[in-house]
């Protein structure tokens, strides 16, 4: 019976765990579930710590696997672990709205377009409510927009500090601090769920289909940098959903 198991999906063989007991002691086995997992896993940017934990079955681990994989609630655990790419967005047609223009010609004219404008000072200067998109100036600091090298990279401290690499033209060493603002509804369902950066503008969280983050809003995003090799997995070591 298990060689049969062996050509079926991994949720066929789930399903054979309920036929009966002797059914269920072939389709738990962890020698079927341990290639499952490895498929599973192969070619993700992030393997969830959770797997890690030795008292489970390996297909408890393939499950909770799936359900961290579909987790679009993100910790503290998966913003410290990573390393992310930032990057600026634009909005089709935006750079020809009178908005965009006003904005971008105020910035123009004002001392925040100086060699040390930073981040910081984009949303200080200006109404970020109004921008459509990054104005010019700043995206033109970002050596993956103008295809001159690698996207910038930020970083989430567990003491709730955010940081960037050292001659980061658009961080400018400004003091930086975030927050995961997460509220619920009556029946325990999330209604909120973003991440704050200052007091700037509340970056949407994402999963995507590779079980990479992305924090985004209508200014900059960013994206978690691929790391499943990384000792010790990243992310909570216990389900959160």
């Amino acid at each position: 019976m298990g060689r049969v198991m062996e050509l079926l999906d991994a949720r066929s063989v789930a399903r054979c765990t309920a036929v009966s007991r002797a059914w269920r002691g072939v389709a738990a086995d962890d020698r079927l579930w341990a290639p499952m997992c490895a498929e599973l896993m192969a070619g993700k940017a992030h393997i969830p710590r959770l797997t890690l934990i030795r008292t489970g079955s390996k297909l408890s681990t393939y499950s909770m696997a799936i359900m961290d994989g579909k987790r679009s609630r993100i910790t503290k655990e998966d913003l410290c672990d990573h390393a992310w790419e930032y990057r600026f967005t634009i909005s089709d047609g935006c750079m020809g709205s009178g908005i965009m223009t006003t904005v971008s010609v105020y910035l123009a004219s004002s001392d925040v377009v100086a060699s040390n404008g930073t981040q910081g000072e984009l949303m200080h200067a200006s109404s970020w409510w109004q921008l459509k998109a990054a104005p010019e100036y700043w995206r033109n600091l970002d050596p993956s927009w103008k295809h001159t090298g690698p996207p910038m990279r930020r970083y989430f401290h567990p003491d709730g500090y955010h940081s960037a690499d050292p001659h980061d033209a658009v961080w400018g060493g400004h003091e930086c601090t975030y927050t995961v603002i997460t509220s619920f509804v009556g029946d325990g369902r999330i209604r909120e769920h973003y991440v704050r950066i200052n007091r700037w503008p509340p970056l949407k969280v994402s999963r995507k289909d590779d079980w990479s983050w992305e924090l985004s809003n209508h200014l900059y995003r960013y994206n978690s940098i691929p790391d499943a090799d990384k000792k010790g997995c990243t992310g909570p070591l216990f389900p959160v959903w």
